[in-house]
């Protein structure tokens, strides 16, 4: 099976697929869908879609390799790998009710619920009712879950540069120019 996360797909927005279809990698003729549920209409040559699906592989791998020298004698023993991903991403996307970190994180809010409810036991998280809805649960860092998110945070953005400055100038014009097209493509899509 392919490394492909189909977590990126709403499941319950697609209506002509699959979710096992989605799981083994595979695009759809006609209507695409990406994260948020926007609909792609305009068809996509195979080979962009080879590529395409090989960059996203290929994004899944370096990320493994870097989470994998994460280190470890740093982090709180007691921490787990889910803890950590809802701890990235309260670090990189703020304070978050609670249904909008599940998704984030790609659990049930079930499971997301048990994972602050262990962070705020550890002190990492601060768990608040929203002033303008009480039904509304907001997650926050903690001073303490802060630290920890900025050193790893830190430490990863090191490990990123390490291996940056081993590329040529024109291989990191390309990678900036590469990566800087899909944020203004993100930010393009937020505005809509």
């Amino acid at each position: 099976m392919n490394n492909f996360r189909h977590s990126y797909f709403p499941i319950n927005d697609l209506t002509k697929t699959k979710k096992k279809d989605i799981i083994a990698n595979k695009y759809y003729e006609g209507s695409k869908y990406l994260e948020g549920g926007t609909k792609i209409t305009n068809q996509v040559s195979n080979t962009k879609q080879k590529r395409i699906a090989k960059i996203l592989n290929l994004l899944t791998e370096l990320y493994k390799m870097i989470i994998s020298d994460v280190p470890l004698d740093q982090l709180p023993s007691d921490v787990t790998v889910s803890q950590l991903r809802v701890l990235l991403a309260l670090h990189t996307g703020g304070a978050s009710r609670m249904r909008k970190l599940a998704i984030t994180v790609g659990v049930v809010p079930s499971t997301a619920t048990g994972i602050i409810d262990a962070l705020v036991k550890k002190g990492l998280v601060l768990r608040e009712h929203d002033l303008k809805d009480r039904r509304q649960v907001i997650c926050r860092l903690s001073p303490k879950g802060d630290k920890l998110t900025g050193m790893l945070w830190t430490w990863g953005e090191h490990s990123i540069k390490k291996q940056l400055v081993t590329l040529s100038e024109s291989q990191l014009s390309n990678m900036l120019e590469a990566v800087e097209s899909v944020r203004n493509n993100i930010l393009n899509e937020k505005e809509l």
